[in-house]
């Protein structure tokens, strides 16, 4: 139950006040509260205001917001206006600018519920999810949908509530809803329907500062045991690198068995104590490197960065290690996931370098380089926003059509990312993507392989490393026909 104190007014329905500057042919009808149907409510809610002479109420207020109401013959029916100051206020009719008539009342503050952290980022059907937040209260009648359809909660307290993930498209990426009579929240980061690869990703199992199922190979010291609000949930690992080089702090998993020639995203939180962190992933038959992932700068606030590569088929397994001796600035990572397929995580993962990547103010940061007829901003179809770029190819050269990002600094030696969605109409689509020094000689640096697009929206990316002067340019290319590309990052 909440306990609240009035200091105003206790225990008075209403007071009737008059100006000493009224003219004497002013006369009002004595307005009466009685009651109200309740002496608190949350914004939105409506509340019936009883009395005598109501009709010749003009205007209302709650607080300085004005409400709106109705006069059914009875009692006034007032709405708390949305943007009502919370705690103790007033409740005003307003009858002619000499007479009011004003009764205590308290806005309530909605308890909108409000997802926090899920236990892991990657659980498989069947089995049970841990949802922390606020607000969940099950006089507040709670539902959770997972990619939109409903989950079986299995238990509920206010901060928490545990379910049963349901039936769904094996790696279906998605996120986590939470909805009561208040509100409705989502979680912030991309969560599948499905199991997550690396036993013991969520770091929950093991004592201290050991993390079961994973080795220190190198720079051991530097990683620690931390829970409760320093980690994302539960339990979490922070680091502190050696200010060497990325391998000379390293955390690995236990090898896993992977399907050769297929695609695998391995995901992760982490959060930096101050600007400056950086990291990335590798993967292994230790002690034989296959794949190296992009660098990535960690933020000072919690966000998913996700990195995808092709399995191999190795004896030994592969191991999925966290090269982290970058820097020694201190940061902490959490629900490591690998899952079958590629992926973008939902929520901010690394910085976004491209202006208007999603179209949504036109070409507003690009320029159409070669065949300007063949390349639009349309409304008629988009993955997400309300934009996106529309193509059609030449069907010659790649470069016949092309356009081009404004130019980006870069810094020479690094890796990064470009990925982005994309579609097709027809089986003939060909899309690629080359980066050039932004010299006005068109010096290009790399060429990504063809793209060869599907008739459904997917996801691509491809990392490079930025050389000459640090002055880059990205350019897209399209050959045959590309239809609805969006979202270039």
């Amino acid at each position: 139950m909440k306990n609240y104190i009035k200091i105003l007014l206790l225990g008075i329905l209403s007071v009737t006040l008059l100006t000493t500057g009224c003219k004497e042919d002013n006369e009002f009808a004595t307005i009466n509260i009685s009651g109200l149907s309740v002496d608190a409510a949350y914004p939105l809610d409506e509340v019936s205001i009883s009395g005598s002479n109501l009709e010749t109420v003009q205007s209302a207020f709650v607080g300085t917001e004005e409400a709106m109401f109705t006069f059914d013959g009875g009692a006034i029916n007032l709405t708390v206006p949305e943007d009502a100051k919370i705690g103790n206020s007033f409740i005003t009719l307003v009858v002619a600018p000499e007479y009011r008539v004003v009764t205590a009342f308290e806005v309530l503050l909605r308890p909108t519920p409000v997802v926090q952290s899920i236990s892991s980022s990657a659980v498989a059907v069947g089995s049970e999810l841990t949802i922390r937040g606020l607000s969940f209260n099950s006089e507040y009648n709670p539902t959770v949908k997972i990619g939109g359809v409903d989950a079986t909660i299995t238990s509920n307290t206010e901060t928490e509530i545990k379910v049963t993930i349901p039936a769904l498209e094996p790696y279906e990426q998605t996120n986590v809803e939470v909805t009561t009579m208040h509100g409705t929240s989502k979680s912030k980061f991309s969560f599948y329907a499905g199991e997550n690869l690396i036993v013991n990703g969520n770091l929950e199992a093991g004592a201290g500062n050991d993390f079961a199922n994973w080795e220190k190979l190198n720079g051991g010291d530097g990683m620690t045991e931390v829970s409760g609000e320093d980690a994302y949930y539960g339990r979490a690992v922070r680091v502190v690198g050696a200010a060497s080089d990325a391998w000379r702090t390293q955390f690995a998993s236990d090898p896993i068995q992977l399907i050769p020639n297929t695609e695998y995203t391995i995901l992760l939180l982490a959060k930096a104590e101050q600007d400056g962190a950086k990291m990335r992933v590798s993967v292994s038959q230790w002690p034989d490197d296959y794949f190296y992932g992009a660098d990535v700068e960690i933020t000072t606030d919690w966000a998913q960065y996700a990195w995808t590569f092709t399995g191999q088929e190795l004896e030994n397994g592969s191991r999925i290690v966290l090269d982290m001796g970058y820097t020694d600035v201190p940061f902490v990572v959490d629900n490591v996931t690998l899952i079958q397929g590629a992926s973008a995580p939902v929520g901010p993962g690394s910085p976004e370098l491209l202006p208007n990547g999603n179209f949504e103010d036109d070409l507003t940061g690009w320029e159409v380089l070669n065949g300007p007829d063949n390349a639009e901003v349309t409304a008629a179809e988009s993955y997400c926003g309300s934009k996106s770029l529309k193509v059609v190819g030449k069907g010659g050269n790649p470069w016949d059509v092309q356009i081009a990002a404004d130019a980006v600094v870069l810094d020479v030696g690094t890796n990064y990312e470009v990925s982005f969605w994309a579609k097709a109409a027809g089986e003939e689509g060909f899309f690629r993507i080359s980066a050039s020094q932004y010299d006005g000689q068109g010096s290009d640096f790399f060429y990504s392989p063809d793209f060869a697009l599907t008739t459904d929206w997917a996801y691509y990316s491809v990392v490079f490393e930025a050389k000459n002067y640090g002055n880059g340019r990205c350019k897209g290319a399209n050959r045959c026909r590309c239809e609805y590309t969006n979202n270039v990052y």
